[in-house]
């Protein structure tokens, strides 16, 4: 049976045309807020009617979009590598991008079982999750300085069923493991790349310059006196940590990848 409301005002085709948003975005929404498949929607939406009360609800998160409030904020939940993540105002946004760091670890994982795998400043836990639901025959640690972020990477491994060891530590300070593979997509923009993005200022703006937070986590692992996989998310136009790994790690293979816009992307320290 079509969808129905009571106290019927605007049917949701018509709300959809007169709304300010992106048809797409619109109908996002109104899923969202009303909890409708999209399957479904899609099929009745020419019979669905708001009430003034469902009305009220969707044009409130509209008015939250239009302002410039990203819609996983919005609705606590944002999607990576196919899964779904609750996150709220005190983590990143998992970005598309990031996933090429799951596919570079997978290639170095290959067929080994019980790797110490280390994630540092792991925010919502979406990319050490990602990886401990595809290979879970390893051992998983993550960080972060900040505790709230880790109650809810904590959340979301419950709800994934993945058993990570979650450590409150201002990157590699209060580890006290030795590793196989250290990934990390730390804050590497600067405050004018980062004034227009809705995501927490610290889990963007790197203090001092772009790359320092990089550059302290890599001398960090040079003294550990031992082969590490490093694969670390970088901006577009830091290359030149690649010269600085040379430096940290002459014996080791240095790479960068291109993100699917031919951006640089991640860099690779291999062994």
């Amino acid at each position: 049976m079509p969808i129905f409301l009571a106290s019927s005002k605007m049917k949701a085709s018509e709300f959809t045309k007169q709304s300010t948003v992106e048809k797409n975005k619109t109908e996002e929404i109104i899923q969202r807020t009303l909890k409708i498949s999209p399957e479904r929607f899609f099929i009745e939406k020419e019979n669905l009617i708001f009430s003034n009360s469902k009305l009220r609800r969707v044009q409130k998160n509209i008015d939250r979009y239009k302002s410039g409030e990203p819609i996983e904020y919005i609705f606590f939940q944002a999607s990576f590598n196919g899964n779904i993540f609750f996150i709220n105002k005190n983590v990143l946004i998992p970005r598309p991008e990031t996933e090429l760091i799951l596919q570079k670890t997978f290639k170095i994982i290959g067929k080994k079982k019980n790797l110490k795998i280390l994630e540092i400043g792991t925010g919502s836990g979406a990319l050490i999750i990602s990886l401990a639901k595809r290979a879970p025959y390893q051992n998983y640690f993550a960080t972060d300085i900040s505790k709230k972020a880790l109650k809810i990477a904590q959340k979301n491994s419950l709800r994934h069923n993945t058993k990570i060891n979650f450590i409150v530590s201002n990157l590699l300070e209060s580890v006290n493991i030795l590793p196989d593979i250290i990934i990390a997509n730390l804050p590497y923009l600067n405050k004018s790349e980062a004034r227009n993005l809705a995501d927490p200022k610290r889990a963007l703006v790197s203090p001092g310059y772009p790359t320092y937070l990089i550059e302290k986590l890599l001398m960090q692992i040079s003294k550990m006196n031992r082969s590490i996989y490093i694969i670390l998310e970088i901006g577009y136009n830091q290359q030149n940590l690649k010269k600085y790994c040379k430096k940290l790690f002459p014996k080791s293979q240095i790479s960068i990848m291109k993100d699917p816009s031919g951006y640089n992307r991640v860099l690779a320290v291999t062994n």
